[in-house]
């Protein structure tokens, strides 16, 4: 089994907001790292409310956040277990079949191989959801019947509220489930007052996601969307759907090597395997499964009059198998109604508990007829269950783990040690954030591992992509280390932290340069991967004495020092730099692809761009183009007003320059693209955008 210490050690997103919450009061805000600009978490939304909570008191009681983490993987398991003992025994379910199910339910695979997505092992709501599906289902029990105002009613409403704040993905599968339950008896009933239930049910749950979204998006009616995190697309509701095979193969860190075998060999040789391999249910909950679906099958009315719960049970599996599997309705969804929910095989953890709820139904049944066959039953299940749905203990991994954490510790307490208090320590290499994806031998948030244990450094990794300090860390990036060094120096940083296994050469070529502006030895971690070299050797000159290329990148993103701080100042209005978000940039963006790490694409055979200004009178305008395919060296027409201009492309970036001098005030540009096509479509490449034109920048220069 994978140990739940394994947390520990982790640098993941979870322990950053910890800390965030912890130092600086509040999530969205931090300074500690992305350093000078500080980092605003609001383009990164969610609905985990109570989770961050949670986190929040346990590291306050403990005084640890590493302790914090820990404990908040734990406490799953009994609150996942006392959460379906609960729902078992509210349907009549002897209390030892409930705590047969309630074991297997908190020992799910899921529970195991989800640490990397921390806040999805707390889902002991799913229970709780269903339940309300079911409720809602008997309408002669339903939750909202009565007067308006009861103690009953509020607590209710609370309670759905709590658990909505739990994650988006819960909430929303939540909701699929109560509607799906209303459905189901308003088809029996012939009625449409289980669907009025489920209404005032899901309003709640949506009020809640939105309560826990509400920063998120007044930031975006503000400062816009930023297109550069967290965005989506359709197709990835294909790409990271549920499959059947893999609910029913083995989990992949069984303790069996001959079963993990089985499922290696499928996830090394069938398409479409990623996330989607924790759906795992194990032998028992498979069993129910099949069981489900069996009785999805039957028409017998018996069976219908004695076990309408497992009926609504097997109703409600094959629905959601219907729904979230490749190809299923969730593909419908994600392209006419919202691609924002991709992730449809995590709904695979409600599939386990309607599985495993059959098997204690089928115990129960059993009893009638032998009691002792039932209990014996029920031990051989638990003891099944436990051996096929846990893994064996990593002692080797997990000591492994505690070595490089607290070597990590030590490292950074030796930076701290060789440095003033509050000092600022530019990393390198570059990496986005968040969801960069590894770079040589670096995983996403490597570079945020000196941050957790830092007390009171400044680093400059984890600028939100596409936001103005990330943009200029990009930038900075892409100059000689000596400017970098030059850049950083002037704005206060005291160090350089260089990760030697972001760079395929190991760092040989990079510190070779270093060495010749800082003689100093660098200080290695002990596995020698790591060194911090001072800067404080290299003088901090005034402006006016940088470096041309030290002061264009200064002057570009407006940034000077005024008596030791960092000042930011407006960036000019006019200015586009496609890498980044549009959302900061202009007031309206049409025609154009997503960002790549060189620009964009245009989108169809038009782009439409308004500035946040008007357009001076007579300026000049500097695109940095290239063309695609059969717009290589074709007229292109830049309408500004009533007046348009041509210019060319070729196949790399380019600079074209027009002048412009305006009648009639405005600010919009539009672009007209001569031949609008799809690399695929010219066998080329399999990309279906229809692209033509690529956009780095572009800059409007008065005159």
């Amino acid at each position: 089994m994978e140990s739940a210490a394994r947390i520990r050690w982790r640098c993941d997103s979870a322990f950053t907001a910890d800390k965030s919450i912890r130092r600086w009061k509040w999530l969205f805000l931090q300074y500690g790292n992305r350093f000078p600009f500080g980092s605003l978490f609001y383009d990164f939304p969610g609905s985990d409310g109570l989770s961050l909570a949670a986190l929040w008191f346990f590291r306050n009681i403990s005084g640890s956040s590493a302790f914090s983490l820990n404990f908040y993987y734990l406490i799953g398991f009994p609150a996942a277990a006392v959460s379906v003992y609960w729902v078992l025994r509210t349907q009549s379910i002897t209390r030892l079949f409930s705590l047969v199910a309630a074991t297997l339910f908190a020992f799910a695979p899921f529970h195991f191989l989800r640490l990397g997505h921390l806040y999805y092992t707390w889902y002991f709501s799913i229970p709780i959801f269903i339940w309300y599906g079911t409720r809602i289902s008997q309408a002669t029990t339903a939750v909202w019947q009565g007067k308006w105002f009861t103690a009953r009613r509020l607590g209710h409403a609370l309670t759905l509220l709590l658990i909505s704040s739990l994650g988006v993905y819960y909430a929303f599968f939540g909701c699929i489930v109560i509607g799906l339950s209303a459905i189901f008896d308003s088809l029996k009933l012939h009625s449409i007052r289980p669907l009025q239930h489920a209404a005032i049910t899901g309003a709640i749950v949506a009020g809640a996601v939105f309560a826990n979204l509400a920063p998120n998006l007044a930031f975006y009616i503000e400062h816009g969307r930023n297109d550069a995190v967290a965005t989506r697309t359709p197709s990835e509701s294909e790409l990271y759907g549920l499959k059947i095979a893999q609910l029913l193969l083995p989990q992949r860190a069984h303790r069996s090597s001959y079963l993990r075998e089985i499922t290696t060999h499928y996830s090394n040789t069938f398409p479409l395997v990623n996330e989607n391999s924790v759906s795992s249910l194990g032998i028992v909950a498979s069993i129910g499964f099949l069981l489900l679906l069996g009785i999805s099958l039957s028409s017998s009315r018996d069976l219908n009059a004695r076990f309408p719960t497992l009926r609504l049970y097997a109703f409600l599996t094959t629905s959601l198998v219907l729904i979230a599997t490749i190809g299923g309705f969730s593909a419908l969804f994600a392209q006419f109604a919202s691609d924002l929910i991709r992730a449809w095989s995590r709904i695979s953890i409600y599939i386990a508990f309607l599985s495993i709820s059959v098997i204690a139904y089928a115990l129960d049944y059993l009893r009638k007829w032998s009691t002792n066959v039932a209990i014996l039953l029920s031990a051989a299940l638990i003891v099944l269950g436990l051996w096929d749905q846990t893994s064996p203990t990593a002692k080797s991994y997990l000591r492994n783990e505690q070595q490089s954490y607290l070597s990590d510790k030590t490292y950074v307490a030796q930076i701290e040690g060789a440095t003033t208090p509050d000092a600022a320590i530019y990393q390198l290499p570059y990496m986005r954030f968040p969801e960069s994806g590894p770079l040589e031998k670096l995983t996403d948030y490597d570079l945020a591992k000196p941050y957790l244990h830092s007390k009171n450094l400044h680093w400059s990794f984890g600028t939100i992509a596409d936001r103005e300090g990330d943009a200029f860390f990009y930038a900075l990036s892409q100059e000689s280390i000596e400017v970098q060094l030059e850049v950083v120096r002037y704005l206060g940083f005291a160090g350089l932290y260089l990760n030697r296994g972001g760079y395929a050469d190991n760092g040989l070529a990079i510190e070779e340069q270093i060495r010749k502006i800082i003689h100093s030895q660098p200080l290695l971690n002990s596995s020698g991967q790591i060194a911090f070299y001072s800067t404080t050797e290299i003088p901090s000159r005034p402006l006016e004495e940088l470096s041309a290329a030290a002061r264009s990148l200064l002057k570009k993103f407006a940034l000077s020092v005024e008596n030791g701080k960092v000042i930011t100042g407006e960036v000019s209005p006019w200015q586009i730099d496609f890498r980044r978000a549009l959302a900061t940039q202009v007031r309206e963006a049409e025609g154009l692809q997503l960002p790549e790490r060189w620009g964009r694409w245009s989108r169809g055979d038009s782009i439409k761009l308004r500035f946040k200004r008007e357009l001076p009178q007579k300026f000049s305008i500097t695109l940095n183009v290239m063309a695609f395919g059969p717009n290589i060296g074709e007229p292109v027409l830049l309408r500004v007003g009533s007046i348009q201009k041509p210019f060319t492309a070729q196949a790399n970036l380019e600079n074209a320059t027009l002048e412009f001098e305006l009648e009639h005030p405005t600010d919009t540009i539009s672009i007209k693209v001569p031949h609008a096509v799809s690399p695929k479509s010219l066998r080329r490449y399999e990309d279906s955008r229809v692209i033509g034109l690529g956009f780095k920048e572009i800059t409007i220069t008065p005159r």
